[in-house]
């Protein structure tokens, strides 16, 4: 199982950084610059429902060496 873990954390952690830092770097810019004050949490929590959803994906998904074993 650690084995796993460490092919999984090298294969999905740097990726998913980088995507969640481009990701918020966007809805935080959308959020501050085009949607108005009241819409802010409503939206920052749409926008988290989503990344949620997404880590949830890469997280569940099989590499192909898992695959064929």
């Amino acid at each position: 199982k650690r084995k796993r873990l460490a092919a999984k954390l090298r294969a999905d952690l740097l990726p998913t950084c980088l995507r969640s830092t481009l990701y918020w770097s966007c809805v935080q810019t959308l959020n501050f610059r085009v949607l108005p004050d009241r819409l802010g949490v409503v939206s920052t929590n749409v926008f988290f429902l989503f990344w949620t959803v997404y880590l949830c994906l890469i997280g569940n998904r099989s590499s192909a060496k898992d695959e064929s074993s």
